[in-house]
């Protein structure tokens, strides 16, 4: 199978699609990074900053400005609450539909204009927003507003990408599927004029 123009691609649909990769990128950045929450705090001298995101806690310690040591821990090797178990739940399996929409796009993009593959692909991609957009909600009525980071503001932009790309992607793939009119001529049968019938196709 060769590889299509993507001017052959509907304009509404390379608008999603151009959503979908931006949202991918920013979700992994935010899902990878360890800033869902930052704070810090100065005693004696010493300047101590605390961040933590979904798999790693961090603490930087500045003594007097002159040496600083960062010392990170696993959350696998830490105790996890319930919750923040459930948060990570959601990201990764929110991730996973957003890896496989996100391939399902670039397919649709490039290669393919499999009808099936086409009326799958925005659900695939609100199901992946939808999950991981759970997960920012419950992140932030648990923790502090005050101290949320970058890690969960730009996963929380690419949840809401995404769900705005399937909507758009959705309504792409109803325009494309909107059956169009053809003329058909019949020859009839004794030395008449062809009659002229409109079918749509």
């Amino acid at each position: 199978m060769g590889l299509k123009r993507i001017s052959e691609s509907s304009v509404l649909f390379i608008i999603g699609a151009t959503l979908v990769f931006v949202s991918f990128v920013l979700g992994i950045v935010g899902i990878a990074t360890p800033v869902w929450t930052q704070s810090s705090t100065i005693k004696n001298g010493t300047s101590v900053e605390y961040h933590s995101g979904l798999w790693r806690v961090c603490s930087t310690i500045d003594r007097y400005h002159s040496m600083e040591e960062t010392f990170c821990l696993s959350r696998i090797e830490a105790s996890v609450e319930g919750w923040m178990q459930g948060v990570q739940t959601l990201e990764i399996v929110g991730l996973i539909f957003f890896v496989v929409g996100f391939v399902m796009t670039l397919a649709l993009l490039l290669w393919s204009s499999n009808a099936r593959l086409a009326s799958a692909n925005p659900w695939v991609l609100l199901v992946a927003g939808i999950l991981l957009e759970v997960g920012v909600v419950i992140y932030v009525v648990k923790v502090d507003m005050n101290i949320l980071g970058y890690s969960l503001y730009l996963t929380w932009v690419a949840s809401n990408g995404v769900i705005v790309a399937s909507i758009i992607i959705y309504c792409a793939e109803r325009r494309n599927r909107r059956p169009t009119s053809t003329t058909v001529f019949y020859a009839p049968s004794s030395n008449t004029n062809p009659v002229q019938i409109s079918q749509p196709m």
